[in-house]
């Protein structure tokens, strides 16, 4: 017999559909995730990521055309578990009274806490912002973006102290010293120049913090 509800009455059978769909792409999201912290991006198959998302590999193939098609998902759990640390444990709270250098010790040991605790998805994230912009879009250069507006915003909170000129200059080697210096040791310690540094990560943050400190209140040559 042929089907003579209106299209109102007909729409709420698409929505168990939905949602069923969009909760077989959260599992294979999340699968991913747990995935990147035990094996780099390249070794991950089709196949194992089915296994763990407990879905068919077909499944996968419908809403992920191939393999490359997933390294947007990497930059979107990257950026979920950003928000989500900047929300709870990782929100620095800037006392003006206390003075720079605590402020900016609790800034580089703020950065330490999510590399340490989101690596996996740091490095494959940088990886790819690099290889294959084309995927990743323009949210990352939003976030290096934000990155510079933040260190202009701690210097302005400190005007006393800070001597350095031409604050966009410094703003931008700012930025760049605070991702920089934790994401280069954090990530690559055992592979690359962060492999020198042997005095422990305690040690490391005193001396980064200390080295964005001196780089702020050194006074200018006139």
């Amino acid at each position: 017999m042929p089907d003579n509800r209106s299209d109102q009455a007909r729409k709420p059978e698409g929505r168990p559909l939905q949602k069923r769909a969009l909760e077989k792409r959260n599992r294979i999201v999340a699968a991913l995730g747990r995935m990147l912290k035990t094996m780099k991006f390249d070794d991950v198959t089709m196949p194992a990521l089915a296994k763990e998302a407990g879905v068919a590999v077909g499944t996968i193939y419908q809403r992920f055309e191939n393999k490359e098609a997933l390294i947007p998902v990497i930059f979107e759990l990257y950026e979920q578990r950003l928000i989500d640390f900047l929300a709870e444990e990782g929100r620095v709270e800037i006392e003006p009274d206390a003075g720079l250098k605590p402020a900016i010790e609790r800034i580089v040991y703020t950065a330490w806490a999510f590399t340490e605790n989101e690596g996996h998805l740091l490095r494959a994230t940088v990886l790819f912002a690099r290889q294959r912009p084309d995927l990743i879009g323009d949210k990352w250069n939003g976030f290096i973006e934000q990155a510079r507006q933040s260190a202009i915003q701690l210097m302005a909170l400190f005007p006393e102290e800070v001597k350095v000129e031409e604050p966009d200059r410094a703003a931008a080697f700012l930025a760049y010293q605070l991702n920089l210096l934790p994401m280069e040791y954090g990530l690559f310690r055992d592979d690359g120049i962060g492999a020198l540094y042997t005095h422990g990560d305690e040690a490391f943050l005193k001396d980064v913090s200390r080295a964005i400190y001196a780089y702020l209140t050194f006074p200018v040559d006139r």
